[in-house]
């Protein structure tokens, strides 16, 4: 069943403009709006493909609320086939791997990450796709241009039925395609989700190297070209892998690994490729190869880079002064402390010169220091002042010495006290000092007054 440009589709609303690609189970068709300026994509299939197309219908209604999958706007039966009009995606991988001839690490990186989301999602809803390829995911359109999305599921299986896993059982059909179909389908084993995986391994590799070992063997019988295929199949992930980053072969030996039964560790698989990214310093910011320039995406996001390094450098110059100013401040104290009087010390430092030759000199040495450093600690009262101020009333040396001495005698070392303390203590009995020299001299000056005859006596 074919249809011709201008053709109108679904009684009346679209015409056909061009042939986007054709299949076992149909051909697609690009057609505009009759009443509105855009662009949807028809998917035709005669009566013998109908199951096929009711069944992707079906998978479609399921994942219409789910990132990455067309949206479906009509469908029904008209003119001896049935039709099914959806969201109008780019051209696929497999037409962009043929301008490019293969594609950047980065790119088949971001593919690859996007690859195991939608399938997961596809998965979680109890689906199997049984057919992925490049030739089966294309970018969106518009804002979607940076997005990968999954088509085509004429060969769509449920896995679960009332959350029971089917069982695993012998098929007496080739099911796929045979360049990324699994070991497992070339044995006629049931497919399961692992096998959605290793789909997805060969298509990462043949993107990034452009060629699988597989292909091109000219082999015109198909049984014979399944049975080569197999059997290159069957070489190790790292032969396959050869020329590519060891975490390829680690992904496709994960995908073999898995049992029928297993829900595959999608997590792992994800770090597996962000944790490349990583160590190549590539960024996952959805720019491909064919991203144009002025793409408003693309542009946004350079933007939003530019912003963000902006930022990164007004944040390191803020840090830059900051530290500068911490370390000025660290200046300053420094040199405040370097100018600061020393605090009082709890060990007694015994300042020089001291002027101790008016005590006794058969005194303990403990007990002149003692009289000395009240004198010069005193806050009110200086030893030199104290010596000169009364010099002319003082008695001769003898006597002061008989006074001092008495006086030393009295008032013994002081114990050492905090400085606040200390200073209290020592200015109460320096006051007493004062008090008893005075008091002294006032005796000495009333014995002089006396007549010479009363001080023989």
């Amino acid at each position: 069943m074919s249809l011709n440009i201008g053709d109108l589709v679904c009684e009346g609303k679209f015409r056909i403009k061009c042939i986007l690609g054709a299949g076992g189970y149909g051909k697609v068709y690009k057609a505009e709006s009759t009443t509105e300026k855009r662009e949807v994509a028809i998917k035709i299939a005669g009566i013998q493909q109908e199951s096929h197309l009711i069944k992707e219908e079906n998978v479609y209604e399921v994942m219409k609320s789910t990132f990455g999958y067309p949206k479906v706007e009509c469908h029904g039966f008209e003119k001896g086939y049935y039709y099914l009009v959806m969201e109008l995606l780019d051209i696929s991988l497999e037409k962009y791997l043929s301008k490019y001839k293969c594609l950047s690490l980065k790119t088949v990186l971001m593919l690859a990450d996007q690859m195991l989301t939608r399938i997961e999602a596809l998965h979680r809803k109890g689906y199997l796709h049984r057919d992925i390829k490049p030739e089966n995911m294309a970018m969106g359109l518009g804002n979607n241009s940076l997005f990968l999305h999954i088509y085509d599921f004429g060969l769509a299986k449920i896995f679960k039925h009332n959350n029971v896993h089917i069982g695993i059982t012998e098929i007496d059909h080739f099911v796929g395609t045979s360049r990324y179909s699994s070991l497992n389908a070339h044995k006629g084993i049931e497919l399961s989700r692992r096998d959605d995986l290793e789909s997805i391994a060969y298509s990462i590799i043949y993107l990034a190297k452009g060629k699988l070992p597989w292909q091109g063997l000219g082999i015109p019988d198909t049984d014979e070209k399944y049975r080569q295929v197999y059997k290159l199949k069957r070489q190790s992930p790292d032969k396959i892998c050869e020329g590519l980053p060891a975490i390829f072969a680690a992904f496709l030996k994960y995908c073999r690994d898995l049992a029928f039964h297993d829900k595959p560790d999608y997590s792992y698989c994800h770090k597996l490729f962000a944790g490349l990214l990583k160590e190549k310093g590539l960024k996952f910011d959805y720019i491909y190869e064919w991203t144009p320039f002025n793409n408003p995406i693309k542009l946004a996001r350079r933007e939003k880079e530019k912003k963000e390094l902006e930022m990164k450098k007004k944040a390191e110059k803020q840090k830059i002064e900051e530290q500068k100013k911490m370390l000025c401040g660290i200046q300053k104290e420094k040199k405040k402390r370097k100018n600061r009087k020393k605090p009082w010390k709890h060990a007694v430092q015994w300042r020089k010169p001291v002027q101790d030759h008016l005590l006794p000199p058969d005194l303990p040495i403990e007990q002149k220091r003692a009289i000395v450093l009240q004198a010069m600690q005193s806050s009110n009262f200086n030893n030199v002042a104290f010596m000169n101020s009364t010099s002319q009333k003082l008695p001769p040396p003898p006597v002061v010495n008989s006074l001092l001495h008495q006086l030393s005698m009295a008032y013994p070392p002081l114990p050492v006290y905090p400085p606040h303390a200390q200073t209290q203590l020592i200015n109460h009995h320096m006051a007493l000092l004062q008090q008893q020299h005075l008091a002294f001299v006032q005796l000495h000056q009333q014995q002089q007054k006396q007549p010479a005859g009363v001080q023989a006596q």
